[in-house]
């Protein structure tokens, strides 16, 4: 009998196992990032809105009504900007403020009334944060 060859690499067995570790690993690791990734954004669309309340309780202050507009960097239309100088700071988001009355002037709300927030993030427009503010 002749000397023993010692062969080196991997075998198919060790190659199974380890992508077996890594659909593991991945099946539970991607939940997890899935919560993280709406969790970031729904806290992206809340930083947004209280953005928008402050800047509101500002305007009522000095014009005794709140505003309504739009921001939508995709479509172009932009009137949160003008009317209340506010800026995201980011195109990931669209805002839609309307009045739960109209005022006498266009873009603005009855005084005393209040108005909504409907908050959509560009990459989960079927996840829109809303919230509703009365006087």
């Amino acid at each position: 009998m002749g000397p023993l060859r010692q062969t080196s690499g991997i075998t198919l067995i060790d190659l199974v196992m380890v992508v077996a570790i890594i659909g593991i690993l991945a099946v539970i690791a991607f939940p997890i990032y899935e919560d993280y990734i709406h969790t970031a954004r729904v806290t992206l669309l809340r930083a947004q809105m209280q953005s928008i309340q402050l800047l509101q309780e500002d305007r009522r202050n000095s014009h005794n009504t709140y505003a309504e507009g739009v921001w939508d960097p995709a479509s172009g239309i932009t009137t949160l900007g003008a009317r209340l100088g506010w800026d995201p700071g980011t195109d990931l988001v669209t805002i839609l403020v309307e009045c739960h009355d109209d005022g006498d002037k266009m873009g603005e709300c009855a005084p005393g009334t209040g108005y909504t927030i409907t908050a959509t993030h560009r990459t989960a427009p079927d996840e829109p944060a809303t919230e509703r503010i009365e006087p």
